[in-house]
């Protein structure tokens, strides 16, 4: 659940980026959320290392993960403003997609 937090904290960090004298602030922010989902992505992966469905469901949380990374550090010049927001959403909802499915196969792995 806290990933998917995470996640949505990140695209806001992303849109908001540029504000006048916020870039710093919001880099600090940026850079600590994407360590706390690395972090809580390898402690997931610490305590289902007996579940095979478990670390592959965290395999594609994994690539969705750079997936979303690579649409958030895109350039600008690759892409219109608009149309590079429009990616890092996408990136984000396929995102959380995965980490809900991995919410619920955890879920169910605990009963």
């Amino acid at each position: 659940g806290r990933n998917r937090m995470l996640c949505a904290r990140l695209v806001k960090l992303y849109l908001f980026n540029g504000w006048p004298d916020r870039t710093r602030k919001l880099g600090r922010l940026s850079d600590s959320s994407r360590q706390e989902f690395f972090t809580n992505m390898r402690t997931l992966g610490t305590y289902s290392a007996d579940s095979p469905e478990a670390q592959a469901q965290l395999r594609v949380d994994a690539e969705q993960w750079q997936h979303f990374l690579a649409a958030l550090d895109a350039t600008q010049a690759q892409r219109s403003g608009q149309d590079q927001a429009m990616a890092v959403v996408a990136a984000r909802e396929e995102l959380l997609r995965n980490v809900d499915t991995t919410v619920k196969l955890y879920e169910r792995l605990t009963r």
